[in-house]
């Protein structure tokens, strides 16, 4: 077509003029949908609707109009030169003069604005001012014409700042169009603020509530500080402090004190520098007393350098105590054909090889199903995480962790290695004993072949649609709430929870491998799937490691010991014997110092030695050489002597109104330190030391929680810093609810 060729001359004017064709290029758009809209009304206007045929003719008219008006203006030749004057169909242009530039230029107040890419948003704002009209306004912005008075505006977005931080919403859902059409039906008039708004906002609001922390800080005696590192999906570090102290209602509190960014090596030197700052900065460094922390070689290298005393987290010591003895995570090494030994363990050895190894063949139920097994599964870990949430169950469940959990179920499914990070950088896995030679006895061996065999079948029926379909109608028939859960070495108490799930799932279990043959299996599918089958023995010894596991469980609740009357009662006559002597050492050293200093501690007083004034008789008995017989004070040895004994005979009490079966009292230390302040000065102000430290960093680990909910994939292009404030931010306003209410 000669309409459609272009010369080579025409070519070369093209390349001398490169400006000339990109100006064309940019308003070729404009002028066809111009001329389209132009050629369209006029068709019709023409008919007349007296009758569907003609209605139907006009459309039809005016759509082969429209499609020879494009291809007759797509062609090269037909594009007309370009007209400084052309007119634009915006109404904004009847007030405005384009530019060549990619700007225009108001013709009232001749000011040029941006308008690239034909954006006319920001000269559309400023004809709305020049003009004192809204007509320019966009369709989005007038849902409502009545307008609001500042204080209620700035209340409403104040509260827009906080649904922000407190509900972990993008900075800008609130702007979006149907949540602007409900707050326009809720509060007519309100326009929520930008992202940038509330991005701005929340620098504002971090730096407020550090001040608030700091003047609170300044009130305490004492602090405890939790400590531990975290790594998030793009592999960004983290460290986490959190303070526990007595405020002014002599009530345990517990704070985010700092969530940073930690750039640096995880060394003992800079983990060391690093808290060092951030207490030195809050003004509380020399009022830390400890600083609970995992047993990582770096945390207690740390530890040179810093004032502050290391307490070891007990969950850690009870979650090494738990694996190493019990061999949950013992693997077995891979053992060659020619090695023939008759021995029981050896045998033994073989079946639970067999055991091990098959679970690498639980991919071939992936071979025979299709992809989506995971999303007909509810017992994914996203939805495992959902789940046990809403259950309020009395065994603990809700303890465990399933964002980190879910780290290591991912590693045995999938190749996304980064959703391990929550697991593997918490420090958890170190000292875990893996070797085979570990396991000493028959019942270890046993334990551990039970354990793998648990392991197996909660990952071959994640990885089957037939086999989780089968369970989960079974479930649904007894209305069983709880989910197959599966444990990870890096969690404490998650190998509890493994064990509880499947004595839930127990009758569920026997009624899969007693319909095996029903389903829809292979031959193949149904051997692999009998290598993880119960026997009456293993059902028992999950029976018994429950019970016993439970009991570490709980014992990880139990923070505190002598000053508590919970934990004073349980404690034997040589354990309290010598932490008495421990007191005694205290009140010495004590004393010892206030003598010297001429000192009073908070809330103990020494009166100053006086001599006593001499009355009528006994100057008469001096002048006889006789003396009036009086009652001599006892010492300050006496005195702690006395608190100790007036202590257990009060501890002691409390425990058993605690204890009682049919009229419980509520445990609350705290109050009983308070009620007995008084009496016991000393120890009173030992307890209110030792109160509040935690004997876990889970404390850290549930801000760590948090932060992985605030960067979750959905918010991909939050920024670090962004992140430690809204974590920080959240806790604040938490706090602040939580004492409103």
């Amino acid at each position: 077509m000669p309409s459609t060729t272009i010369s080579k001359s025409n070519a070369k004017t093209k390349r001398k003029t490169p400006t000339k064709s990109k100006y064309q290029a940019q308003h070729l758009d404009d002028m066809l949908n111009e001329e389209v809209v132009t050629r369209t009304t006029q068709t019709r206007s023409q008919s007349i609707p007296s009758s569907s045929t003609s209605n139907s003719t006009n459309t039809t008219t005016a759509t082969t109009n429209i499609n020879e008006i494009q291809v007759e203006d797509l062609s090269t030749d037909n594009i007309p030169e370009p007209d400084e004057h052309i007119t634009m169909k915006s109404e904004v242009w009847d007030y405005a003069t384009k530019m060549p530039n990619g700007k225009a230029k108001c013709n009232k107040c001749k000011k040029d604005y941006s308008c690239k890419d034909h954006n006319t948003s920001s000269l559309r704002r400023h004809l709305n001012q020049c003009l004192n009209t809204s007509k320019f306004s966009s369709n989005e912005n007038k849902t409502s014409t009545k307008k609001i008075d500042n204080e209620r505006k700035k209340k409403l977005n104040e509260l827009v700042y906080q649904c922000v931080i407190q509900d972990g919403r993008n900075f800008g859902d609130l702007r979006k169009p149907g949540m602007i059409r409900l707050l326009n039906e809720i509060v007519p008039g309100y326009t929520p603020p930008t992202h940038r708004t509330v991005q701005r906002q929340l620098t504002r609001y971090y730096y407020d509530h550090t001040k608030m922390l700091v003047t609170e800080l300044k009130t305490i005696n004492a602090l405890a500080v939790t400590t531990d590192l975290w790594s998030d999906k793009n592999l960004n570090s983290y460290m986490c402090l959190t303070g526990h102290y007595m405020n002014a209602n002599s009530k345990l509190d517990s704070k985010v004190l700092s969530f940073t960014v930690f750039e640096e090596r995880h060394t003992g030197e800079q983990i060391s520098y690093t808290i060092k700052k951030e207490l030195k900065r809050l003004q509380v460094y020399d009022k830390t007393n400890t600083i609970t922390c995992d047993g990582a070689s770096n945390m207690k290298k740390s530890f040179k350098k810093l004032k502050p005393k290391r307490l070891q987290c007990l969950g850690h010591k009870l979650h090494l105590t738990v694996c190493n003895a019990l061999c949950l995570w013992v693997t077995e090494p891979e053992i060659t054909d020619s090695s023939n030994n008759s021995e029981e363990p050896d045998t033994s050895a073989k079946d639970a090889r067999t055991t091990a190894n098959s679970s690498n063949n639980i991919r071939e139920f992936d071979d025979v199903h299709n992809d989506t097994t995971d999303e007909t599964l509810d017992m994914g870990p996203e939805s495992m995480e959902e789940e046990d949430l809403s259950n309020d169950n009395d065994e603990g469940e809700d303890s465990l962790d399933d964002e980190e959990l879910s780290g290591d179920e991912d590693s045995n499914g999938s190749n996304n290695s980064a959703d391990m990070v929550n697991a593997v950088n918490d420090n958890w896995e170190e000292d875990v004993v893996e070797d085979y030679t570990s396991i000493i006895s028959n019942e270890q061996y046993y334990l551990n072949k039970a354990i793998q065999k648990c392991r197996g079948l909660i990952k071959t029926i994640k990885k089957s649609s037939i086999l989780s379909n089968f369970i989960n109608n079974e479930k649904d028939k007894i209305n069983l709430k709880n989910s197959l859960i599966l444990d990870c070495k890096s969690r404490w108490s998650s190998t509890h929870c493994l064990i509880q799930s499947i004595l839930c799932y127990k009758s569920i279990i026997g009624q899969l491998f007693a319909k095996k043959y029903e389903l829809n299996l292979t031959a193949k599918q149904r051997a692999k799937l009998l290598e993880f089958e119960l026997n009456g023995q293993e059902w028992a010894i999950l029976e018994s490691v429950k019970q016993v596991l439970n009991s570490f469980f709980e014992a990880t609740k139990l923070r505190y010991a002598f000053y508590d009357p919970i934990g004073f009662g349980v404690l034997d006559r040589k354990e309290r014997s010598t932490i008495e002597c421990e007191i005694r050492a205290l009140h010495k050293d004590y004393t010892t110092s206030l003598s010297n200093s001429n000192s009073l501690n908070v809330g103990l007083t020494q009166t100053t030695a006086q001599k006593p004034k001499v009355n009528l008789l006994q100057g008469f008995l001096a002048s006889v050489n006789q003396h009036q017989p009086r009652i001599i004070k006892k010492d300050a040895a006496l005195s702690i002597a006395n608190e100790l004994a007036l202590y257990r005979s009060l501890a002691i009490t409390e425990f058993n109104e605690i204890t009682d079966v049919n009229n419980p009292k509520p445990h609350d230390p705290f109050a009983f330190w308070n009620l007995h302040s008084n009496k016991l000065k000393f120890l009173s102000s030992l307890a209110r030391k030792n109160l509040i430290i935690p004997s876990t960093s889970v404390p850290s680990e549930s801000t760590f929680s948090v932060a992985a909910y605030l960067g979750r994939k959905e918010r991909n292009r939050l920024t670090s810093e962004n992140l430690c404030m809204l974590v920080f931010l959240k806790d604040k306003i938490n706090h602040e609810m939580e004492n409103n209410h």
